[in-house]
C-alpha cells in the first residue's frame, strides 16, 4: 500500500465516467485545482496497486510519494482551506 496524504478520499473525480478519461481529465471545463491534485493522488495509488500486482514486479520495490508533506510552492496559486494549509 502507498504511504501518501489521504487527500485521494476528497477527490470529486467527476470525470470518472468519460468514455475516454485522459481526454476528460484534460478538459478545461472539469479543472479545479484541488480537485485535480486530489484525482492525481487517486490515479497514483491505482497505478501503483496495478503495477504491483505484475507479476514482473515480484522482485521489485515501488514507492509511491507523498509531495505534500515537502516544503514545495505546489499551492501558491491554489486557494487551500485553512484546515488544510499548514
Amino acid at each position: 500500500m502507498p504511504l501518501l496524504l489521504q487527500v485521494h478520499y476528497w477527490a470529486e473525480f467527476v470525470q470518472r465516467d468519460s468514455p475516454v478519461l485522459l481526454e476528460a481529465l484534460n478538459d478545461q471545463k472539469f479543472h479545479a485545482p484541488l480537485d485535480t491534485y486530489q484525482i492525481s493522488k487517486l490515479l497514483d495509488i491505482f497505478f501503483t496497486r496495478e503495477a504491483v500486482a505484475l507479476p514482473l514486479a515480484s522482485n521489485v520495490v515501488i514507492n509511491s510519494v507523498d509531495p505534500g508533506l515537502c516544503n514545495t510552492t505546489v499551492r501558491t496559486n491554489v486557494a487551500v482551506p485553512a484546515f488544510v494549509a499548514w
